[in-house]
């Protein structure tokens, strides 16, 4: 257990020499020792990279000739202890100096060395990867043998499947021990048991108050505040221990220290590394996510169903306070890795993000290392490369999304009820039509001085023909313009024809279906048969028509948002031809990729934007006329392509009419075919017959039926004659009725939109929508340019794969939940518990959280291991029922004081748990421990990410604009913004994990930089000086003792505050005046640099 400050002329030594303290804590994280001749041991981070990395190389360019079967030159390279050894020319490799290795050397490929492999030099990124495990020390798994001469490894599925985690879940019984009087619970039983076995006795119970400071990090991440510990102290119940438990349990800051934990599972970060490190758009609402989970108990069960196909749950789980979508909020996770915004291959960016994606879902729910089966059978577990392509058919199936957390059902249920306005609005505009229809010349006139622009810019307008004709008096005149316009008409329908019969045509939208489109959000999902749309055109008023095959995000609300994406299908034209419009919203979205609303999403890439794909996405002008564009699509040809619709603004809306793929003439507007009657129509030779010809039209509906999708140019007429009739009242005659009607009219629009202005405004959350169904191909050694035999969707075989079929429709995702959560699944109930476990205890039952394969340790107390998932499988997988019996077990509650000499050379890394660990704070803990002893702790919860403090020294590409707080505006460390580039350098100091990929068990160094931060880092000075303010008011003992409680959740000994005041008074002195306030900040700073302060005993 943690001693007792030093004496007064210790405190002087600790403050000015403070750096070597950690030197006295290097016991608990010493590296086990090395004898000679023995295999090294390497960390399971760089065997993994071995295994993705290095394995796939040196099998893909090196075995064929330095393998089993061949040994050219002497040499082999498929063992550690061979590449060493080397061949005819010596050693191949010196472990951790590249410079002088051979094998590096050689794929140089410098003219007057080795050039190796020989057909080819190898890609930069090889050559790197094989330098830095050179760097690291060359490291392999231990017990890999090579295979003998002429043998191959054989992949002995049936045996591998034997290993222990892999056999079904059991329920032990619960042993019986001779000390039954110390076993609080079963758990005790069973770690008694081994205890007794071994004739090891357990450690005393820790002392009151340290068992509070322990109880309370590790269920907050904070210590005790002074109230709960003048509370504790005085709580005299039998249960008082059981109560603050619950009291911990249930306090809002348990969410925040449990998602920090999860967080660093699903490797979190607020933006994609690598050169610009762009954001992720709206990572943050997941961390809000798990903190909400975690507090309210969501079961485990649901939990990971909602991470994997949160977005496809039948019945969503909805937050009771606000009634937003929970559920779609896990699938986050998926999208949170790094990322490169301009890759050369995309293809293999995407295989990338798989593989990412795969380990990080295999590692946090299963404990397996499923990403080593990428480019060949996983070397020690039942996993084969089938398995790995298996499971990425899942992600090719599915798609990343920004999803609004409004249920579609909230805003259908408002819309419906709502939904008369509408219909009444409808038919007052019915009703009002015939009155447009008198003086039809009037009318015309009025429309085409008023939209003259529009007019001109457009000329398959439907009013052209009246703004070129309408104000020809001269009949010659009339003919002559009649019929150049009739040539020139015909030349852009014969060229609109063309440019059709060229392309492809992958959607025209007919009325009222979006067919084998998908359709995310409630803007296109409510709006596939509505009619009439609540447009908003500036200066049009708000009445329109949804024109005939076309998909418009408006058709209800332009509140409504959402998305439309195609169906995936392989490109095979240069270019994407598409009619769209857009109206209301910004005039760009102002992101940093994806900046626009139509995009191009080829081989699930997202991070679109120039030098290489800004063609990708386009961004809409907002004026709400429609037009046709290109995108220029070359760098996919070949290549899986969706495209996908956005509507994200609130306040606006975007249609699309006709999408095409082609490498013809670029598409141009057909002419509306009455005009084209009309030009060339030899009984129209003058102004007022062709006001007849439109007044006849009108009257027609546009030559449709009045409850049919109208025409694109009707629907426009509409809007056109309604903006007349109410700036012009004059066109209209006398005794009119127009006016009453207007009016009626008017208040259906204020009842409609004082409907529409209640709709929830949107809650943005990353996610993951449903695609087209697709199984991934096996690809040969892990080259996407080598595709094998398709693998169908399905589990893992080991855990009864081959018997689901692959879903016909979708992803398939909810397929694969109910494999995850299934009672027979024996590992995702065995790995959750053994996590919460080591967040207890500092250390797993299975100290390999992260891989319960052969490669990982096996379980020091299998049957408490299989007791614990039964019992959280019978709860209803509560997690906080496992809390309780840990926390209340007597195992926990053990001293963590080191025992006799006899004791700990039995057990000397604890493993049969005699004792507590004491256990270092995690560097969130440390910043939070700060925070919550200077009085600064703001316990604001939820949010977007405070900014974070740039350093002169955090330079490079992506640095943010602007510096945030020194403090962090007082909030706790998890509501921090995560920057890949630009991480915390003092959260770094103390192990903060780079977020890669799943740690489930972050590093614990012992490293002078530590204690550094501590002695000089201003955050640290500040608040140590904002703590000596606080107590200021004080007496000296009292004001000592506030400090001790604050720092250590204890109060001094006698001694201990006989010597701080002492110190006090030395260093007072010292300064050499009359102010003892920096003596008191010095003291203040002492306490946060003790071990004491930073270690959980």
């Amino acid at each position: 257990m943690p001693q007792p400050l030093p004496t007064t002329c210790q405190f002087a030594w600790c403050f000015k020499s403070i750096v070597i303290f950690g030197v006295s804590l290097a016991w608990l994280y010493g590296s086990p020792a090395t004898s000679a001749g023995e295999a090294p041991t390497f960390p399971q981070e760089q065997i993994e990279f071995f295994e993705k990395k290095i394995r796939p190389i040196l099998v893909e360019n090196c075995h064929s000739c330095h393998g089993a079967s061949q040994q050219k030159a002497g040499l082999r390279l498929d063992s550690r202890d061979a590449i060493l050894r080397g061949g005819e020319s010596g050693a191949s490799a010196v472990a951790q100096k590249p410079t002088e290795s051979l094998l590096i050397e050689a794929i140089q490929y410098e003219a007057d060395g080795y050039q190796m492999p020989p057909k080819g030099k190898l890609p930069a990124e090889a050559i790197a990867d094989l330098t830095r495990w050179v760097e690291l020390g060359m490291p392999w798994p231990a017990g890999d043998v090579p295979a003998e001469k002429g043998t191959a490894a054989e992949f002995n599925f049936e045996e591998r499947a034997k290993h222990w985690s892999f056999q079904p879940i059991t329920r032990p019984q619960v042993p019986q021990v001779q000390e039954a009087g110390w076993a609080h619970n079963p758990i005790d039983q069973f770690v008694l048991s081994k205890l007794e076995s071994a004739q090891l006795s357990h450690a005393p119970q820790a002392a009151p108050l340290a068992r509070l400071r322990r109880l309370a990090i590790d269920l907050t991440g904070l210590p005790p505040t002074a109230q709960e510990i003048a509370e504790f102290q005085a709580d005299v119940r039998p249960d008082a221990w059981q109560h603050w438990v619950n009291h911990y349990l249930n306090s809002p800051h348990y969410g925040e220290r449990f998602a920090r934990h999860w967080m660093d599972l699903t490797r979190y970060a607020e933006t994609h590394g690598h050169e610009f490190d762009y954001e992720i758009p709206y990572a943050w609402p997941y961390r809000d996510y798990l903190i909400r989970a975690f507090n309210t108990d969501v079961p485990y069960n649901q939990f990971v169903a909602e991470h994997v196909a949160g977005d496809l749950l039948p019945q969503p789980r909805l937050d009771p306070a606000t009634g937003l979508n929970e559920s779609i909020c896990g699938t986050a996770f998926w999208w949170l890795s790094q990322g490169k915004h301009s890759p050369v291959d995309i293809r293999s960016e995407e295989c990338d993000t798989v593989d990412n994606q795969l380990d990080v879902f295999s590692k946090t729910f299963l404990g397996m290392t499923v990403a080593c089966a990428r480019c060949h059978d996983h070397k020690f577990d039942p996993i084969r490369i089938r398995d790995y392509y298996a499971l990425a058919g899942y992600l090719q199936s599915s798609r990343r999304d920004v999803a609004n957390r409004v249920p579609v059902s909230t805003y259908e249920a408002m819309i419906t009820d709502a939904a008369r306005h509408h219909d009444g609005r409808w038919k007052a505009i019915l009703e009002i039509q015939p009155e447009l229809f008198n003086q039809p010349a009037r009318w015309l006139s009025a429309m085409t001085t008023r939209h003259q622009k529009r007019i001109m810019a457009h000329p398959t307008d439907w009013l052209s023909a009246w703004l070129q004709l309408g104000f020809l008096t001269n009949k010659d005149e009339f003919a002559a313009k009649k019929q150049s316009m009739a040539r020139t008409l015909k030349i852009q329908q014969e060229q609109a024809e063309a440019a059709r019969k060229a392309a492809t045509i992958l959607a025209d939208f007919e009325p009222g279906t979006y067919n084998d489109w998908i359709t995310t959000g409630a803007a296109f999902s409510l709006n596939e048969n509505s009619l009439l749309i609540d447009d908003g055109r500036p200066g049009e008023g708000e009445v329109s028509l949804q024109e005939a095959g076309t998909a418009h995000s408006g058709a209800v609300s332009r509140k409504l948002i959402g998305s439309l994406s195609s169906p995936t299908f392989e490109l095979k034209h240069r270019y994407l031809d598409l009619r769209v419009a857009r109206l209301g919203g910004p005039p760009q979205p102002g992101r940093q990729i994806k900046n626009g609303q139509v995009h191009v999403i080829m081989d699930g890439f997202q991070l679109i934007k120039d030098p290489l794909y800004g063609s990708f996405t386009l961004n809409v002008p907002n004026d709400g006329q429609w037009r046709w564009f290109r995108l220029d699509l070359s760098r996919a040809m070949g290549s899986k392509i969706y495209l996908e619709i956005v509507d994200e603004a609130a306040d606006g809306w975007i249609a699309v009419d006709e999408v095409r793929v082609t490498d013809g003439p670029r598409a141009v507007d057909d002419v509306p075919a009455m005009m084209l009657d009309w030009l060339n129509d030899p009984a129209i030779v003058e102004p007022e017959q062709l006001a007849a010809k439109y007044a006849a039209w009108w009257q027609s509906g546009g030559g449709q039926e009045k409850d049919e999708f109208p025409s694109i140019p009707f629907a426009q007429a509409l809007r056109d004659l309604w903006q007349a009739g109410v700036q012009n009242e004059q066109l209209f005659p006398e005794g009119s009725a127009w006016k009453l009607k207007r009016q009626q009219v008017e208040q259906q629009q204020a009842r409609w939109q004082a409907a529409m202005s209640q709709l929830p405004e949107p809650e943005f959350v990353l996610a993951m929508a449903d695609g087209t169904a697709e199984d991934d191909h096996v690809l040969l050694r892990g080259n996407h340019k080598k595709p094998g035999p398709v693998e169908p969707r399905r589990p893992l075989e080991v855990l009864g794969g081959l018997k689901i079929k692959a879903p016909d429709h979708g992803s398939g995702r909810l397929e694969l939940v109910e494999n995850l959560v299934s009672p027979d699944n024996p590992l995702v109930a065995r790995v959750i518990v053994n996590r919460l476990w080591h967040y207890h205890f500092g250390r797993g039952l299975v100290p390999t959280p992260d891989d319960f394969g052969k490669m990982g340790q096996p379980p020091s107390h299998p049957e408490l291991l299989d007791w614990l998932a039964s019992e959280l499988i019978q709860s209803g997988w509560s997690l906080k029922h496992i809390h309780r019996l840990i926390l209340n077990s007597a195992t926990w509650q053990q001293s963590s004081d080191l025992a006799i000499g006899e004791v700990e050379a039995k057990d000397p890394q604890n493993i049969l748990l005699h004792r507590m660990n004491p256990r270092r704070l995690e560097a969130e803990a440390v910043r939070d421990s700060i925070l919550a002893f200077s009085g600064r702790l703001n316990r604001t919860m939820y949010g977007p990410p405070i900014p974070l403090h740039l350093t002169p020294f955090m330079e490079g590409r992506g640095r943010p604009g602007q510096s945030g707080p020194l403090d962090g505006d007082g909030r706790r460390s998890l509501y921090l913004s995560v920057r890949r580039n630009f991480l915390n350098p003092v959260f770094l100091a103390f192990d903060f994990p780079t977020p890669f990929t799943t740690m489930g068990r972050r590093s614990t160094s012992n490293v002078p930089a530590q204690a550094l931060v501590l002695l000089n880092n201003p955050l640290i000075l500040a608040e140590a000086d904002r703590a000596a303010q606080q107590t200021k008011t004080l007496e000296p003992a009292s004001r000592v003792e506030a400090l001790w409680l604050a720092a250590y959740g204890r109060p001094p000994t006698s001694a201990e505050s006989r010597e701080a005041i002492e110190f006090v008074d030395e260093q007072t002195k010292e300064y050499g005046g009359n102010d003892p306030s920096p003596a008191w900040r010095d003291l203040a700073h002492v306490l946060l640099n003790s071990k004491e302060f930073s270690f959980v005993p």
